[in-house]
């Protein structure tokens, strides 16, 4: 009678083990509602939501537009490749200077400097990463490159692209 007992409850825990096993888990899922703040944009759009011109020269490539939504304000971009280099140019409204490169990087190299008439900050490891922020009064703009830094090279872009 212990034998049947036992298999009996061997065989109710198999059971039970299978069938909760069987089940989808909450964490198939997790992640399932968070919306992606990167949208595909448009220079016209660009333009129209933000008043900015985000005109790439004739020798850009690989010219990309995305709006990034963000509570504390939308990110307009446009991504390019110019003499072999990755940039990312990005605008958003704003009185205020804000840093909304993205690149968080300990920066060997800073100079203070002239964007169209704008104060702006250049920050940038020689020869690796860099950034060149300016603010018109009601527009904050970045300028990045993630290889090839050097002072001229963000401040020219930063100039032809202003």
């Amino acid at each position: 009678m212990k034998k049947i007992i036992t298999l009996l409850l061997i065989a109710a825990f198999a059971v039970l083990a299978v069938t909760s096993c069987s089940g989808k888990r909450k964490s198939d899922n997790i992640g399932a509602d968070i919306v992606n703040p990167v949208s595909s944009s448009s220079s016209s759009e660009i333009l129209e939501r933000f008043g900015v011109e985000m005109t790439p020269g004739s020798d850009y490539m690989n010219v990309g537009y995305s709006i990034i939504s963000m509570d504390a304000g939308d990110i307009a971009q446009m991504d390019f490749i110019l003499a072999r280099k990755n940039f990312c140019y990005r605008v958003k409204i704003s009185p205020e200077l804000e840093d909304i490169s993205g690149m968080s990087f300990s920066w060997e190299n800073t100079a203070v400097t002239d964007v169209g008439g704008c104060d702006a900050t250049a920050m940038w490891n020689e020869g690796e990463e860099g950034v060149i922020l300016w603010n018109n009064g009601s527009i904050t703009f970045s300028l990045s490159m993630d290889s090839g830094a050097c002072e001229s090279e963000l401040i020219s872009t930063a100039v032809a692209l202003f």
